[in-house]
């Protein structure tokens, strides 16, 4: 330690099973250090060790490739003595790493090759073969065609070589090999080059270089995976940082809850006529994550799941659906549950993290309009609005235990509802002489046994005659039906699924499911939902779910 240093710490960086390093840190105070610093330096070891290993990999990577690049710099010389030095020539052919050959104007291989081209191309009697008739079998017909039409323009004099280069359509090509006698498959990528002889100024053939580069692009796929990996781990753990664990912990609940029901919806056994009903099941749990990925912030799963929706939807387009058709989706809840898994790992990670930096809070109810703000201030951004959330009559504490993940979930779609359809954006606002900043009130109360809360906006209220249009296009009702329905019949369409006032769609809502759910949460807990609206000043909900007895035993 230096003179001055009175507390010193040190952290192994372990890469596998491998001590790579040690991150040291000197404090000139005494007792600087504690338990919670050894977790921090541990979480960042681990990215260094990662950083080393990429760069090492990247290094190697790189000599490899100035390795290969000197290899071609002595073929090139020994290329002038070819035909003065048979002997030498043979030397060099049958020790040198590439494959070599010539090709004449008929693209037919010279009766001298190196050794290594017969383990590179394994084909019987290379010589005299055309490298067309080689290659065909192995690559397309496209391929095929764009390597005639190179070679041709390889002995055309005029033509700049260089130039040529850029075009070279074998520069790097995967080829699968079945060898003789042999039941597996050899897939190897390679790497043709191609020179020009020139004899009494003119071209008279071509050197070709051919070398196996398979290791190379391999290990330059695995380390830009790897550093896409870091990098999509490094944003997921700033997005996850700053949220509280409890909310973490139900968002995981949440989620595993929604894609346990997915699975079990792709693995029942259904008639071709379920298809559809099945889609809009899988579709409002899909809706279901993203609003709740929405809420804490963490785009990166939400757009995982609007891409989810997206492929729901081009599957309910189809006008006869077949149970291949949801192989895609399977797909997509394999990509979901991945990333799930991931999270749940890095929130173990960071969690010792929140209890040591994070004040413990005994109030989760903040917690929760917290994030509501949080969400209220990202749509309204990305949506170019100004809203604000008065909450001052919302208790949370009122909240029964099992109500908790009921009452976000549907506060996340009332909200995405209100700022996307309900509250008008500045200039209409200012027209309709109302404040610049929109409201969104919600506030909780107790009656008659039941637990109730409120969400209003001083939005547009509902566009009834738009909602009475999609209800004629939707096809559900039948014209004559709708045309005598009253006020509030047409404002109930908004909690059918389908339903929506939304000309487009986007990662906010438009799809006619969000309602939907809403209605759906609070059917299954035995509630009930009220709406109340005036045209041009405000749309109200109340919700009411019963009070659940819990009834006291003595042991």
């Amino acid at each position: 330690a230096k003179e001055k240093t009175k507390s010193e710490i040190s952290v192994p960086i372990i890469s596998g099973k491998q001590l790579i390093g040690v991150l040291d840190i000197e404090i000139d105070e005494y007792h600087a250090f504690d338990k919670s610093d050894i977790t921090v330096l541990k979480t960042i070891s681990t990215q260094i060790a990662s950083a080393i290993n990429n760069a090492r990999l990247y290094q190697r990577a790189q000599q490899e490739i100035r390795d290969r690049e000197q290899a071609e710099k002595k073929l090139r010389k020994s290329r002038n003595s070819l035909q003065s030095a048979k002997r030498e020539t043979d030397s060099i052919l049958e020790n040198v790493e590439e494959g070599l050959f010539i090709l004449d104007k008929e693209f037919r291989i010279g009766s001298q090759y190196s050794a290594a081209l017969t383990r590179l191309l394994p084909v019987r009697d290379l010589g005299q073969k055309t490298l067309i008739e080689i290659l065909n079998g192995y690559v397309t017909d496209d391929i095929i065609k764009n390597v005639t039409n190179f070679l041709d323009l390889m002995f055309i004099f005029d033509i700049d070589e260089f130039v040529l280069e850029e075009l070279n359509p074998l520069a790097s090509i995967e080829i699968t090999f079945k060898p003789d006698k042999e039941l597996i498959s050899i897939e190897k990528v390679l790497a043709f080059k191609f020179k020009r002889i020139y004899l009494q100024n003119r071209i008279s053939e071509l050197i070709a270089t051919v070398t196996d580069v398979t290791e190379q692009v391999l290990l330059t796929k695995k380390l830009e995976e790897s550093e896409e990996q870091a990098k999509r781990q490094m944003e997921w753990f700033l997005s996850i940082l700053h949220v509280e664990p409890q909310l973490l912990k139900e968002f995981i609940d949440g989620a595993q809850i929604e894609l346990n029901s997915i699975e079990s919806a792709l693995k029942s056994e259904i008639d071709d006529t379920e298809y559809v009903s099945i889609l809009e099941g899988i579709y409002r749990s899909v809706h279901m994550i993203k609003g709740n990925s929405s809420l804490l912030d963490l785009k990166f799963y939400a757009k995982r799941a609007h891409e989810f929706e997206e492929k729901i939807e081009e599957l309910k387009k189809k006008k006869e659906l077949k149970s291949t058709d949801f192989i895609s989706l399977v797909m997509h809840l394999s990509e979901m549950r991945s990333d799930i898994g991931e999270i749940h790992q890095m929130i173990e990670r960071i969690n010792q993290i929140h209890m040591h930096f994070r004040p413990k809070r005994s109030f989760e109810s903040q917690m929760l309009v917290n994030s509501i703000q949080n969400l209220i201030k990202t749509l309204s951004e990305d949506l170019n609005k100004e809203v604000k959330l008065v909450h001052k009559d919302f208790k949370g504490e009122l909240i029964p235990y099992e109500y908790r993940l009921v009452v976000k979930e549907v506060l996340i779609q009332l909200v995405r509802n209100s700022i996307k359809h309900g509250i008008e954006n500045r200039d209409e606002r200012l027209r309709a002489n109302k404040p610049v900043k929109g409201t969104i009130e919600i506030a909780t109360t107790q009656n008659k046994g039941n637990f109730c809360f409120r969400f209003r906006d001083d939005g547009r209220g509902l566009k009834l005659n738009k909602l009475k249009e999609k209800a004629i296009a939707s096809g559900k009702w039948s014209e004559s039906n709708i045309r005598n329905w009253t006020e509030k019949e047409i404002a109930d369409t908004i909690f059918e699924s389908g339903i929506s006032t939304a000309d487009s769609t986007d990662l906010v809502g438009g799809r006619g499911v969000g309602m939907d759910i809403v209605k759906q949460k609070i059917m299954s807990h035995k509630g009930k939902i009220l709406l109340n609206c005036e045209k041009g000043k405000f749309l109200e909900f109340e919700i009411m779910l019963p009070k659940i007895n819990r009834r006291k035993t003595n042991k």
